[in-house]
């Protein structure tokens, strides 16, 4: 009886810890997620999209940063980006230490029928202003739309807030 019992703890064991290829959802991530950097110096991060098997038709990036540390000095659209859109203004507050940008489909583009996507969507142009760890973290709130999304065809905000990789 105790080597069933163990038997059937170690296999349940097991594959609890499996995490299936179709576990992961749609979620945006920093690369490089950390570094090291020299005052005053600039660095580039690049926002990218892993959407998973889900259909995204556009994507809202909003976040926050130590203003104290680092200031935004650009954010630009991809040189290869994940799919064919139109990156809205960048909106970037220094002072309050966070920024929001908008991609949605070009007019006119195959984006109008939305496909799983994972790659690039812009890069970020920090400065670093002073010494110490900052971090950078994407603003998520499951069910809320006002912050982070990845929208899927039904326009429904389908990003898995939990998985978000922010950076420091």
């Amino acid at each position: 009886m105790k080597k069933i019992f163990c038997l059937i703890l170690v296999l349940f064991v097991t594959f609890i810890g499996i995490k299936p290829a179709y576990a992961a959802g749609p979620m945006l991530k920093f690369t490089p997620s950390s570094g090291t950097y020299d005052l005053n110096s600039t660095f580039k991060v690049t926002i990218g999209i892993d959407s998973g098997t889900e259909k995204t038709q556009a994507v809202d990036v909003w976040s926050t940063f130590d203003a104290s540390k680092l200031k935004v000095v650009s954010i630009v659209k991809a040189a290869t980006p994940a799919f064919d859109f139109a990156m809205g203004e960048a909106n970037i507050d220094n002072a309050a230490g966070k920024f929001s940008v908008l991609f949605s489909p070009s007019a006119g583009s195959a984006s109008f029928e939305a496909t799983a996507v994972s790659g690039d969507l812009a890069v970020i142009t920090f400065e670093a202003k002073s010494a110490g760890t900052a971090a950078v973290n994407f603003t998520c709130s499951s069910g809320s739309t006002i912050d982070s999304n990845i929208f899927n065809t039904a326009t429904n905000d389908v990003i898995n807030c939990a998985l978000n990789q922010n950076g420091s």
